[in-house]
């Protein structure tokens, strides 16, 4: 293998493996913000509700923030496991942050509420996890990365080697 070869080799194996674990190790956790409006309160049914879903496995930290702007800029906020039962209740707020784990499998219920005559949007912000391809694939690409760089590693330094050991075996003659 000539050195401009194991050169390349080396260059390509270092940048996938950066590729790659940068990919492994940091893009897979984003912000998504879900931005909606609730509509203002009907004398009739004493406000409105309005609920999200969101699937947790149990053992799932769930957490994010809430911020409501218009009207008096709050609303009740609480969220049910998928039991139905309330795990968060909080009453009436502007902003909150919020933490917990799910304790089972389902869809957990986001509840506002919009007591007010006015129209409200609530724009609530979480953390997820995106796998933009699966983990074993980001680690298949660093081992590649990997693989490339030893074989220009030992290209580059065997090449160097076996020319050192012409050299030996030329300048000693022959008995």
């Amino acid at each position: 293998m000539k050195r401009l070869e194991a050169r390349v080799l080396i260059f390509v194996g270092i940048f996938v493996m950066i590729f790659g674990l940068y990919y492994c190790l940091n893009s897979f956790l984003v912000s998504q913000t879900d931005t909606f409006q609730l509509s203002p309160l009907n004398d009739a049914i004493g406000g409105i509700e309005y609920r999200r879903y969101y699937g947790e496995q149990q053992g799932n930290r769930v957490q994010g923030s809430l911020t409501i702007t218009g009207g008096d800029e709050s609303v009740w906020f609480k969220i049910e496991d998928p039991s139905g039962a309330t795990i968060v209740d909080v009453g009436a707020v502007r902003m909150l942050s919020f933490d917990f784990t799910a304790e089972y499998d389902g869809s957990y219920v986001f509840l506002f509420l919009n007591q007010e005559d006015s129209w409200k949007t609530v724009m609530l912000t979480q953390p997820r996890i995106v796998e933009y391809l699966s983990l074993e694939f980001w680690l298949l690409v660093v081992g590649a990365g990997a693989f490339s760089l030893c074989l220009g590693l030992f290209g580059y330094f065997s090449e160097k080697w076996f020319q050192g050991r012409k050299n030996e075996t030329q300048a000693i003659p022959p008995p």
